[in-house]
């Protein structure tokens, strides 16, 4: 029993001890195909709604991945007049779902191809918003 116990230890051990899958190449342009669902309120980087807004199917924000180096990535969110903020992301061992932040707060998505799906919330001091749309990769 002895014996037995520190064999099952190494192989628990080596089983537990998973690969990363390769990430996707994401660096490019992703902008909005218009399946897109926000709720915003207040003074935020990009929107002013001065009472609690909701939008579908805007197309107003697109992001911009300029280096990838394995599953970490970083580019800049582009929203309404062409504005412009930093954000980074890292993929997660699956190589299809990632998290990402900026400036503003974080969000979370899944990519599948050429299409990214988002989910992402900003909490500042006086604006707050909740969104997920999806993202086509156009040509650079």
């Amino acid at each position: 029993m002895k014996r037995i116990f520190p064999a099952a230890l190494l192989l628990a051990a080596g089983a537990l001890t998973a690969h990363a899958a390769d990430a996707p190449r994401v660096v490019g342009n992703w902008t909005s195909n218009g399946d897109m669902a926000a709720a915003r309120m207040g003074k935020g980087p990009f929107f002013d709604p001065s009472k609690l807004t909701l939008y579908n199917g805007e197309k107003v924000i697109s992001y911009r991945i300029e280096v990838q180096d394995g599953r970490a990535f970083a580019g800049v969110v582009i929203g309404t007049g062409g504005k412009e903020a930093p954000f980074a992301g890292v993929f997660q061992m699956d190589g299809k779902n990632f998290i990402f932040s900026d400036s503003f707060g974080s969000g979370f998505g899944t990519v599948d191809g050429t299409r990214i799906e988002l989910c992402w919330a900003d909490s500042l001091p006086d604006y707050v918003s909740a969104a997920c749309g999806t993202f086509t990769l156009s040509a650079k």
